[in-house]
Parts: structure tokens; sequence; C-alpha cells
């Protein structure tokens, strides 16, 4: 069985994606509530 390695970039920009929704999800929630 082969498994591919995950590419870094792939991981990075996975990381850069959570990062991104969890600073914007509370300012929507202000904007939207707010």
């Amino acid at each position: 069985m082969l498994r591919e390695p995950t590419p870094k970039w792939r991981q990075a920009s996975l990381v850069l994606i959570i990062t991104t929704i969890v600073l914007v999800l509370p300012n929507l929630t202000r904007l939207l509530g707010g």
C-alpha cells in the first residue's frame, strides 16, 4: 500500500484557512448581531 506524503503547501494552506475562519467568524457574528 503506497501512501503519498501530504504536501507542505496543502498543510500550510489548511492552517491559513482555519486561522482565517477563526479570526473572521467572531467579527462576522459581531457585525450581524450588533
